[in-house]
């Protein structure tokens, strides 16, 4: 996913320390260029992993598609409920249709049959987020808008807990602190085209002064 954002779309991804505990993400856009920056200290992701896909997936949304009158856009994304506000509905929808794509359902659990015993729900659930690496929650929530799932049962189905069984996808992230791996490439590309001194690449990726430069190390 961070490879995706990253490569794709051009936006950074970073981990930093937020003052507020409650803060779990922080998507900002400007004209052309965007960031999403997660919490060092997140506890829920850190306690669950797979976390990690769905808030860059959801901040993603914000930062494509979210409207803008112009300037620094910034959408911060807090542990509280995040349902009441259309932008917060459509990246999440945004977020389980890219990560639990309709097409790979209907391959997986076959055509949407409006399931409505308790237990074969849960069976659907526990397959589809093992096969797509997501949590239960999100599961849940897209198998009743697709209709897999009669969404009588979506309450009851959000209290409920399923088995991962499936390999957890890898989503790796920078360390607290350290520059995008895309700023970490444009800087590199800037150096080498002399559009950046030795100085200005350091004080850019937070490395010493007197440090190498990490492509330099390459070279040696």
């Amino acid at each position: 996913m961070r490879g995706l954002l990253e490569e794709r779309f051009g936006v950074a991804v970073l981990v930093r320390p937020f003052e507020s505990s409650r803060v779990t993400v922080v998507g900002v856009r400007a004209e052309t260029c965007g960031a999403i920056v997660l919490s060092a200290g997140d506890i829920q992701r850190a306690w669950n992993p797979l976390l990690t896909r769905v808030y860059l997936a959801h901040d993603l949304c914000h930062v494509l598609f979210d409207p803008s009158q112009g300037g620094l856009h910034i959408v911060i994304d807090s542990a509280s409920d995040r349902r009441s506000h259309a932008a917060e509905q459509r990246a999440r929808a945004f977020a389980a249709e890219l990560l639990l794509p309709l097409a790979g359902l209907t391959q997986l659990l076959g055509t949407p049959r409006e399931v409505n015993e308790p237990s074969a729900a849960l069976e659907l659930i526990a397959r589809a987020r093992s096969r797509f690496g997501t949590p239960h929650e999100i599961a849940a929530n897209h198998l009743c808008n697709h209709r897999f799932i009669d969404r009588q049962l979506r309450e009851w189905l959000e209290a409920e807990r399923t088995l991962f069984a499936g390999t957890p996808p890898q989503t790796t992230l920078p360390e607290d602190g350290a520059p995008s791996r895309l700023v970490a490439e444009y800087v590199e590309r800037a150096h080498r085209g002399e559009f950046l001194t030795d100085g200005e690449a350091r004080t850019i990726l937070g490395i010493d002064p007197l440090a190498p430069l990490p492509w330099d190390e390459v070279e040696l």
